[in-house]
């Protein structure tokens, strides 16, 4: 099987629509076991552990900021190299289960 590669350069620390990723609450890679896993296990998305985490954490100040699903998709799939726009909805997903 085929797995994706996540690559997020120096834009870790980006701002998706004036939304900071490092926020009050963030999970760290050590409290994001579960939704490692999910997005690793059943998502099939590699990347280090700090980026994957930053990208779910991306999506919880989104969400609690009222942007929308597919807004927040459209920039995470943009600010990275993953294989599909599906890959994006699949991180944002499992970032509202475990994370948010």
């Amino acid at each position: 099987m085929r797995r994706n590669k996540l690559m997020v350069g120096a834009a870790v620390a980006l701002t998706v629509a004036g939304v900071s990723l490092a926020g009050a609450g963030a999970a760290s890679a050590e409290d994001a076991s579960d939704f490692l896993y999910d997005v690793r296990t059943n998502g099939r998305i590699a990347g280090p552990d700090a980026q994957l985490v930053a990208l779910g954490n991306q999506v919880c100040a989104a969400s609690g900021q009222g942007e929308s699903a597919a807004q927040t998709v459209n920039a995470i799939y943009s600010s990275t190299q993953l294989r599909s726009p599906a890959d994006a909805q699949f991180i944002y997903d499992s970032a509202l289960l475990f994370l948010c």
